[in-house]
C-alpha cells in the first residue's frame, strides 16, 4: 500500500501517481484554452468595432468636407448661374413673342383705321419699339452675367482665403509640435545620459562612479563609463 504523508493530508489535492496528476490537470488545462479562445474572439470582435467606428467617423468628416468644399460651392454658383441665364433669356423670348403678337394684332386695327401714310408712321415706331427692346434685353442679361461673375470671383477668393488660413494654422501646428519634441536641443549641441536599464540621469546624485551610461547625440549613441562624480557646490564651479 502506498504511503501515506501529513504533507498529503494537508494538501488541497493529492495524486497518487504522476500519471494521476496529469489526469487531474487535464481538464484545467481545457478550460484554460477555452478562456484563451473566448478572450480572442472578444479582443476580435473589440477591434471589429474599434475599426468600424473609425470608419464611420472618416466618412463622417470625408462628407463634411465635400460640403465646406470651395469647389462644390463654385460649382453650385456656376449651376445657379445657368439657371438664371437661363430664366433671363426664356422671360426675353417670351416679353418679346408677346410684343410681337400684341404688335401684329394693333396692326391690324390699324390698318382698318387708318390710311397707308399713318400706317407707314406706325411701323417706323413699331421698329423703333422693338429695336429699343431688343437693347434693354440685351442690357438685362449682361448685367445679370455680370452680377453672377462677381459672384464667381468673390466665391473663388473666399475659398483661397480659407484654404490659406488653414494651411497657416497647420504651419502653427507643425511649429508647436517641433518646440515639444524633446530631442530637438540635440541639434544644438546638448546630449541626453541614460543607464544601460534606459533611465534618464538628471542629476549626480543617479550616478556613481564605475557605472556604465548611454550619451544620445543628435546622429547616434555612444556608450560609456563615469570614472568620477563630481557634485555641484552651488557656486557656480565646475562639474562633471
Amino acid at each position: 500500500e502506498v504511503d501515506v504523508t501529513l504533507a498529503d493530508m494537508t494538501a488541497d489535492v493529492r495524486a497518487a501517481t504522476p500519471s494521476h496528476a496529469a489526469q487531474l490537470l487535464w481538464p484545467l488545462r481545457r478550460e484554460y484554452w477555452q478562456r484563451l479562445d473566448e478572450l480572442s474572439l472578444a479582443l476580435e470582435r473589440a477591434r471589429q468595432g474599434w475599426l468600424q467606428r473609425q470608419e464611420d467617423r472618416l466618412q463622417r468628416c470625408e462628407r463634411g468636407l465635400r460640403l465646406c468644399s470651395p469647389a462644390r460651392r463654385l460649382e453650385g454658383a456656376g449651376q445657379q448661374w445657368q439657371q438664371w441665364r437661363q430664366r433671363l433669356l426664356q422671360a426675353g423670348e417670351r416679353l418679346v413673342r408677346d410684343r410681337e403678337r400684341s404688335l401684329q394684332h394693333s396692326q391690324e386695327r390699324l390698318r382698318a383705321l387708318t390710311g397707308p401714310g399713318r400706317l407707314a408712321h406706325l411701323q417706323q415706331r413699331l421698329a423703333l419699339l422693338e429695336q429699343k427692346l431688343g437693347n434693354a434685353v440685351h442690357l438685362m442679361v449682361r448685367g445679370r452675367e455680370q452680377a453672377v461673375r462677381d459672384c464667381t470671383r468673390d466665391l473663388a477668393r473666399l475659398g483661397q482665403e480659407r484654404v490659406s488660413h488653414r494651411g497657416h494654422g497647420l504651419e502653427c501646428l507643425e511649429l508647436r509640435l517641433a518646440a515639444c519634441n524633446p530631442l530637438a536641443p540635440l541639434g544644438r549641441g546638448y546630449a541626453v545620459v541614460r543607464t544601460d536599464e534606459g533611465r534618464v540621469l538628471s542629476s549626480t546624485g543617479q550616478s556613481s562612479a564605475g557605472q556604465d551610461v548611454r550619451i544620445l547625440l543628435q546622429d547616434g549613441e555612444l556608450e560609456a563609463r563615469i570614472t568620477a562624480v563630481h557634485p555641484h557646490d552651488g557656486q557656480g564651479g565646475d562639474h562633471a
